[in-house]
């Protein structure tokens, strides 16, 4: 679904053929990981076994650079991680790298501005995210906005075009954050049939927003 946001923002025409490609490839790799690791879960916790403290480390520095904007995504790691170190634990290993990330983004996008920032993500796409950002409410916006957006765009995008607090923006992306891993990690220990009508639901909700939402603002306005 993040990824779809990133594809509509950067097609000129719209192209859906391309957009709905790419998407189902992305959707496909996440089924696919939850499914291989349900069949071969003794076997992945049998390797990782021998390397539990250096697992944890390189799934939170993946989650960081992925937060950061490096085209990398950990989201197919998560059914891989939730099977190996359980529930909970994963959950705060993915919000943990994902927040700390963040942080270091939004760092990036205060002290360094353009010249910094257009390494890491396009300037063009994040101009178009521009229109989406409020000018008050970041609480509810930030909250929201991490369910569905990828990360880069929410870190450089309210670290360059708002002037949110950093309590504020520490605040929302927490439970953002948190609450964006927990969709992710229950759509994972779900049956097949209920993954791909979950990801389909929120496919259609992501879309009505992604065209509705602009439109709504510039009526309040």
């Amino acid at each position: 679904m993040k990824a779809l946001f990133t594809l509509l923002m950067e097609s000129k025409n719209k192209n859906w053929l391309f957009v709905i490609s790419v998407t189902s490839i992305i959707i496909i790799l996440f089924l696919l990981s939850s499914f291989i690791t349900k069949i071969y879960v003794v076997q992945l916790k049998d390797i990782i076994g021998n390397y539990y403290v250096l697992g944890i480390v390189v799934y939170l520095f993946l989650g960081i650079i992925d937060a950061m904007g490096v085209p990398f995504s950990n989201i197919p790691l998560i059914p891989v991680v939730i099977s190996i170190y359980g529930f909970y634990f994963g959950v705060f290993l993915t919000s943990l790298g994902w927040f700390a990330g963040s942080l270091i983004a939004l760092k990036i996008a205060r002290k360094y501005g353009i010249n910094v920032v257009r390494r890491f993500i396009s300037l063009k796409r994040l101009k178009s995210f521009q229109d989406y950002l409020p000018e008050r409410d970041f609480y509810v916006s930030i909250i929201f906005f991490r369910i569905i957006m990828p990360h880069d765009f929410v870190n450089y995008g309210y670290g360059m075009f708002t002037k949110i607090s950093n309590k504020t923006f520490i605040i929302a992306s927490l439970i953002g954050i948190v609450l964006s891993v927990f969709i992710y990690s229950y759509v994972e220990i779900l049956s097949l049939t209920y993954q791909i009508l979950a990801i389909v639901l929120s496919i259609i909700v992501f879309c009505l927003v992604f065209y509705y939402y602009p439109r709504i603002r510039n009526i309040k306005k």
